[in-house]
């Protein structure tokens, strides 16, 4: 067998000459999705203070869901509760809400305080 740039590479599948496969994920309803986030988010714990979000492209121009966590100071006084939280939520997206399993959106998930957001004062996080 031959190396990678060998194989054989089926252009009815979205190949190219650079042996990556682009599938498409198709339509997706965004009311559909916002009104599924939106009853995700309300149940989160109160160790979450808001969640915005967007849906946009990643970097390989896919659809993504793009959400900016803000995190309750309480959970933010040592490195370690602060990623245990943010690890509990990360996986609350992933197995609760499932935006790849059921629209083929990429969930990123981005985390911050909310002594920092006060700090920086970001409107993309307010």
């Amino acid at each position: 067998m031959g190396q990678v740039s060998d194989l054989p590479i089926s252009p009815l599948l979205g190949g190219s000459d650079n042996s990556f496969v682009h599938l498409q994920t198709g339509f997706i309803n965004r009311t559909e999705v916002e009104n599924a986030v939106d009853q995700f988010i309300r149940t989160l714990g109160s160790e979450v203070v808001r969640v915005r979000y967007n849906i946009g492209e990643d970097w390989s121009g896919d659809t993504a869901l793009y959400f900016r966590v803000v995190l309750a100071d309480s959970v933010a006084v040592d490195r370690k509760t602060f990623v245990d939280a943010a690890e509990r939520v990360s996986a609350a997206f992933r197995e609760r809400l499932q935006p790849l399993e059921n629209w083929g959106l990429f969930p990123h998930v981005n985390f911050r305080s909310n002594a920092e957001q006060a700090e920086l004062n970001d409107p993309k996080w307010a």
